[in-house]
């Protein structure tokens, strides 16, 4: 079974770790959005 449609790979990762951002970035990932947290 084949699929036309694209496939994504998505992750979160703390803006706190610039060594884990640029690591992804090697690997072709783009930084796409900022999350939203709010601790109950």
């Amino acid at each position: 079974m084949s699929s036309s449609l694209p496939a994504t790979l998505q992750l979160s990762t703390d803006r706190s770790r610039p060594d884990a951002h640029r690591f992804y970035e090697r690997l072709g990932f783009v930084a796409s959005h900022h999350g939203m947290k709010l601790p109950l």
